[in-house]
């Protein structure tokens, strides 16, 4: 054989198709106290497949059923299985009996103190300590052992409580152990997000009581804040329609939350923020709006205008009738008044953005610390806010991507290759919510 073209010629081709995992924004996640099967959590594209595990009266099985049911509906959810609420118990040791020194037994950043005498023990110290503190208001009961020890229990499961431990002496007299961890909706929580967090939307199967369900939704509130999800609920509170100011529409909306939306329904048995989910997840983040959505197999509610008006000052979300067609007829809000929408079409351009350019860097041998480098990550950026502005989240016409020149990027920040200072801006395309139309009819 002669001399062939790859005798002169040689093409190399470095296929750059390395793949990330892409975070999920329509897939909802229905969390609850159950034994249906042995694996912290399930994967179901169908109700039927729910019903192999669930009986039809089960929470869990209703609230798949009202996510199916829609005329859109996610292509998978994942049902997860968390262990009931177990009461947090902490033992409290005096180590060391000094005379007339103040003890300082501080929980939940309530102090509570006890001065021994001049004969001080240890059994008088924890004594001492167990009336002041059973006095007190803090939610906690103790308990004298009679040994120089007592025991702290919360007097509600899955609330936790905080303890510090002091006296004015010169060093510490107490200390402490955790005898039983507290197990909340929180620690449930955060424990399946180390096993599966590709996951958006959180909805919390009903526990028995009013109480209950009030104290899961503030802890599942708490913990979705900090992190790039959204928690939607629904409940039958009267005080929610009232001017009242405690109950948890206002708590929340007092707490400035921006991933968590309530909405009020006496049909909560249906799970209608499933229904809601289940309507809108299918949906491009940030190209729908969640008002006037139908759901289906939700009953609307009946609302006079007080109640409206009541619900709509708390950031409250409703459905009912209007012209004959059931509807959320609220603005579709978070706690803190911002729309549902603007806060999932956020989370999804920041999460797509991360993701867009971490491909680039782990798929190219080296972009260099240039303005041609910074102008890579620059088209990036730009190619993400084009898919949001052709997606219907951004204004057209309205991005401004400014990046840094090489010359004005510190030099301490190109020693440790970090690229820092690149910014953008753009409006919001909003949507329509109401409609003012004046004319004028003559003959």
């Amino acid at each position: 054989m002669g001399t062939e073209i790859k005798d002169i010629v040689v093409v190399n081709i470095t296929r750059e198709t390395a793949k990330i995992t892409r975070t999920g924004f329509g897939t909802p996640l229905v969390f609850g106290v159950h034994s249906k099967f042995a694996e912290d959590y399930k994967q179901y594209t169908s109700i039927d497949g729910v019903l192999e595990d669930f009986l039809v009266t089960d929470e869990e099985y209703l609230a798949a059923l009202a996510l199916f049911s829609q005329a859109l509906s996610p292509e998978k959810i994942i049902i997860g299985k968390r262990a009931a609420n177990v009461a947090q118990i902490d033992i409290v040791t005096v180590d060391t009996a000094q005379n007339t020194t103040t003890y300082t037994a501080t929980i939940n950043g309530t102090a509570f103190d006890f001065l021994s005498d001049a004969d001080a023990t240890d059994l008088e110290i924890a004594d001492g300590l167990v009336t002041a503190i059973n006095l007190g208001a803090e939610p906690v009961t103790a308990t004298d052992n009679v040994d120089g020890t007592f025991d702290l229990d919360s007097d509600v499961e899955g609330d936790a409580f905080t303890l510090a431990l002091s006296d004015d002496g010169t060093g510490s007299g107490m200390s402490s152990i955790n005898s039983i961890a507290n197990v909340s909706v929180a620690t449930e929580l955060a424990d399946l997000v180390q096993l599966n967090d590709d996951w958006y939307f959180l909805i919390l199967s009903r526990r028995i009581t009013e109480a209950e369900q009030l104290q899961d939704i503030a802890q599942a509130a708490a913990f979705v804040e900090p992190r790039l999800k959204a928690y939607l609920y629904s409940i039958d509170q009267a005080t929610m329609l009232t001017s009242a100011t405690d109950d948890i529409l206002s708590v929340l909306q007092a707490l400035a939350y921006e991933r968590t939306a309530g909405m009020y329904s006496a049909d909560e048995d249906a799970y209608p923020e499933a229904a809601w989910i289940g309507r809108v997840a299918p949906e491009t983040p940030g190209s729908v709006t969640w008002k006037f959505q139908q759901l289906v197999g939700i009953t609307p509610d009946s609302l006079n205008s007080t109640e409206i008006a009541n619900l709509k000052s708390k950031n409250g979300n409703f459905f009912e009738t209007v012209a004959g067609v059931n509807i959320i007829s609220s603005e579709a809000v978070v706690a803190g008044g911002e729309f549902i929408d603007v806060i999932r079409g956020s989370d999804k351009l920041q999460t797509r953005m991360a993701e867009r350019i971490f491909t680039l860097l782990v798929n190219t041998d080296k972009i260099p610390f240039t303005n041609k480098g910074i102008g890579a990550i620059e088209n990036e950026v730009r190619a993400e806010l084009q898919i949001s502005v052709d997606e219907g989240f951004l204004e057209p016409n309205s991005i401004i991507v400014t990046p840094p020149d090489i010359d004005s990027v510190p030099a301490a920040e190109k020693a440790v290759r970090f690229l820092d200072g690149l910014t953008f801006s753009g409006d919001l395309a909003g949507a329509i919510h109401k409609a003012g139309i004046e004319g004028t009819l003559s003959l």
